[in-house]
């Protein structure tokens, strides 16, 4: 939804904001805009206009009070309460957020497009039962929204109603005329597919048309190949939609291992003693880290069954708090403090409270939370420095099987590096680089789990796990599978299903197609 606005109410400040971030001086755009919103306007094109610009530099918690002074002028504005809640979710204040989206359904009522944001918000929240409430609402009254009914669709997938997401995209692709390329793709990952029931010639029939994005579908006809034992057909259609994928996006493969490299740099000179449990604390999280496609879903959801265990989903939170403390101590250096200074110079004690206060908001009352992102893999050191009685638990996969999971996978706007065989093997390689220095850094207080242990002597590794993690041993987390808690990665339709070790060694499927990978790989 967009507020119709004749004309920039700010368009010097909008100018000269954007130009000095350009050139990274962010406190003093911040510093313009609240000049040009000074406590004493009202004028609500300038508080909003404020409020976009303090949400182009990254200022989400300075943008709030333009947008909450503009809703005193207008309260209730549809476009304003958005904006709200997008500032919300974007400077982590989650519980606030929740309580808008419940208040902004129940009292303004503006039509479906509306109500899709609100569920859009809640999807973004990692919350697809609460967006799935607000969209059956949206189709049963509009039954032709085409957009409702893919997200629709999609968090019925989430929430593991397979049967009613494919009739809905199905029913999507009609209607659009197989322009629905995304439709396809989800539409493969419900199930399994079988020779007698699959949708291979309605793929191929559909990939004869040109079409540069039409990378879903090739993923969506890999998938079906593979699902029926016809490797070589699989991979050339992989091939291909990596390669459509890659043309898509933009990734500096020297850029993204440097800054790995510096890291590892960084942290092999950094002090992390002093990271000690000094108090009691309502919440202990477990970090599971590692490469994707690794197990770490598996992992969570054994996890989340557990009664006193509640799941954050893939929390983005420590990341974030770090690079913000970061990033606040640069700027207040004004140009005198390097990253590295600036990184010895982080209350970790106040971070790590800072996240406790983040993810209590998210517990449900439970003793542990699992935050379950995967590239904490980069933060491990920090993470028990910033949160010393933290659990941290590391999923490792014989590489080539765990390279040809993350080749094989269509991600949504994350793990750049994964569609070309030399940058994925490259980036793995890095990505081994940084756990060797973690496991010499912190010893036992990281347990690492290898995936093709964990699926073939499953109990075992669960009793070790759930030690690792404090939390008594309870039969029902052997029975993930049957729960009925939602799931938004990638993995969501495999641990709906017992564990098997179906996909050990997959990667043999493919040798001589993979002999680049493995050839890098095959270097560490």
């Amino acid at each position: 939804m967009q507020l119709n606005t004749p004309k920039d109410p700010l368009p010097q400040v909008a100018n000269a904001v954007q130009t000095l971030a350009r050139q990274g001086q962010l406190e003093e755009a911040k510093q313009m805009i609240r000049a040009a919103a000074g406590d004493d306007v009202s004028a609500v094109p300038v508080l909003h206009r404020a409020f976009q610009l303090a949400m182009q530099i990254g200022y989400p918690r300075e943008a709030l009070g333009y947008i909450n002074r503009a809703l005193n002028e207008l309260p209730d504005q549809p476009v304003f309460i958005l904006d709200k809640l997008n500032a919300l979710v974007a400077s982590r204040q989650r519980a606030a957020a929740i309580e808008l989206l419940k208040y902004a359904d129940k009292t303004i009522n503006v039509g479906p497009g509306f109500t899709h944001e609100l569920a859009r918000i809640y999807q973004q929240l990692d919350m697809p039962k609460q967006a799935l409430t607000l969209l059956n609402r949206i189709v049963k009254a509009h039954p032709e929204h085409v957009e409702a009914r893919f997200d629709q669709a999609l968090n019925q997938f989430f929430t593991n109603k397979m049967s009613a997401a494919e009739k809905n995209l199905d029913w999507v692709i009609e209607a659009t005329q197989g322009k629905a390329a995304r439709a396809y793709h989800v539409r493969s990952q419900l199930r399994k597919q079988t020779e007698k029931k699959n949708h291979i010639a309605e793929l191929e029939e559909r990939l004869k048309q040109a079409d540069k994005f039409a990378a879903p579908i090739w993923f969506a006809l890999a998938k079906e190949y593979e699902d029926l034992g016809q490797y070589e057909a699989s991979f050339k259609a992989l091939e291909k939609a990596n390669k459509a994928q890659r043309a898509l996006i933009k990734y500096e493969e020297q850029s993204e291992l440097a800054a790995i490299d510096k890291l590892i740099a960084s942290a092999s000179t950094f002090d992390f003693s002093g990271g000690k449990v000094k108090q009691q604390h309502a919440i202990t999280p477990i970090f599971v880290v590692g490469m994707p496609r690794t197990g770490t879903t598996l992992v969570e959801r054994m996890l989340a069954t557990h009664s006193d265990v509640t799941s954050l989903g893939e929390f983005q939170d420590f990341p974030w708090l770090l690079n913000s403390a970061i990033n606040e101590l640069e700027l207040a250096g004004k140009g005198s403090v390097t990253r590295d200074q600036a990184l010895e110079q982080v209350d970790f004690a106040a971070l790590g409270e800072r996240y406790l206060q983040q993810a209590s908001e998210l517990a449900q009352g439970k003793a542990f939370v699992v935050d379950k992102l995967p590239f904490n893999y980069l933060y491990v050191g920090f993470i028990k420095k910033a949160l010393p009685h933290a659990k941290i638990v590391h999923l490792s996969r014989e590489p080539l099987d765990a390279c040809y999971a993350i080749y094989k996978t269509l991600f949504n706007q994350v793990y750049s590096f994964s569609y070309d065989q030399k940058e994925l093997a490259n980036y793995f390689n890095k990505y081994r680089e940084v756990m060797a220095l973690w496991e010499q850094t912190c010893g036992d207080a990281m347990l690492t789990l290898r995936y093709e242990t964990l699926v073939t002597d499953t109990e075992a590794q669960a009793r070790t796990l759930l030690q690792h993690c404090g939390l008594k041993w309870q039969d029902e987390v052997l029975n993930f599978h049957a729960q009925d808690n939602a799931s938004t990665t990638a993995s969501a339709s495999q641990v709906r299903q017992p564990v098997n070790a179906a996909s050990v060694g997959k990667a043999q499927h493919y040798a001589e197609q993979l002999r680049t990978m493995q050839r890098i790989l095959s270097t560490k």
